[in-house]
């Protein structure tokens, strides 16, 4: 099967995932990175025609992922531009696959270029979610030894004191777990000023988790997040074979459906409801639903997500 017949077969979900086609696009890699491209550009131009196209339509979400999976350094531009594009329209067309994968789409792809990364993290105008999954791009970029562990420190600094806007969001949590991940040890002091101005949810973390990581000490706690840090995108069949969407239930009619809409969780995996009967779960705690994660990786962010 040729490059464009493979390309066609990628447009929509029919609730079955498509191994063979992808394994066959991976195989042609060179002849089909050319239509992928054109379709994360089409993307980024025209974010709303995506829209048109129905629920079902997927084949955007596999441009994403095979061009990182293929360190395409030609879609890194693409892919800033689209979840570039203010308001939830990204969240609409993607949504969990911005938090659980842009930040680690944005890492394989800048090839050491993080200032289109740092761009949509300081943009007021990017949706607060993208900015965070940006922000962990560059934790990513540390987990694989691409980015000094002090710049990144420096660089949240900046966040906090000059780079964000004053306002509560979900950034804020997000530059405090980052700090957290990286030992929050010089960043004190900007963090309790951001908890007294109100500009961080505690819910999302709070600063006795924040003391807990101090106590820890820096190399325990470098050591845990080293642990727990996926790296770059792999394999596509290994990163979303096992979403829910691709095992369509008998009741269902039709595949045409809303992907990535939050209200039924529709693609991801099916966990099993966690009842807490002792102590919270903490950030760093190894999520309970047994996916492997930190909590504050899986569940703990689809909880923020879904309600």
């Amino acid at each position: 099967m040729d490059a464009e017949m493979l390309f066609a077969q990628l447009d929509k979900n029919t609730g079955e995932f498509p191994e063979d086609v992808l394994n066959d696009a991976i195989d042609q890699r060179e002849l089909i990175v050319p239509l992928l491209l054109e379709e994360l550009r089409c993307a980024a131009a025209d974010p709303a025609a995506l829209l048109s196209k129905g629920g079902s339509y997927i084949r955007h979400i596999y441009a994403m992922y095979l061009l990182a999976q293929f360190r395409e350094a030609a879609a890194y531009p693409w892919l800033v531009d689209f979840v570039a594009t203010p308001g939830e329209i990204v969240m609409d067309l993607t949504g969990n696959v911005v938090t659980e994968d842009l930040g680690r789409m944005l890492a394989s792809l800048c090839h050491g270029d993080t200032v289109p990364i740092k761009r949509l993290i300081e943009d007021p105008e990017v949706n607060e979610w993208v900015r965070s999954a940006a922000l962990d791009a560059l934790l990513v970029l540390f987990g694989e030894g691409q980015l000094d562990r002090d710049a990144i420190v420096d660089y949240l600094e900046e966040l906090f004191l000059l780079k964000v806007e004053r306002k509560p969001n979900y950034l804020w949590s997000a530059m405090v777990n980052a700090a957290c991940d990286l030992f929050p040890g010089e960043l004190e002091n900007e963090i309790r000023q951001a908890y007294d101005r109100d500009l961080v949810d505690p819910n999302d973390v709070s600063f006795p988790e924040v003391e807990e990581i101090l106590k820890m000490g820096k190399e325990s706690a470098l050591e845990d997040t080293l642990k727990y840090q996926k790296g770059l995108i792999g394999n596509v069949i290994d990163e979303i074979g096992w979403w829910a969407c691709f095992r369509k239930s008998e009741e269902e009619d039709s595949p045409d459906m809303d992907l990535f809409g939050y209200e039924d969780d529709y693609y991801l995996p099916a966990v099993k409801t966690v009842v807490r009967q002792g102590p919270k779960i903490g950030r760093n705690d190894p999520c309970p639903c047994g996916s492997g994660k930190k909590f504050k990786k899986c569940c703990l962010d689809r909880d923020r997500l879904l309600h």
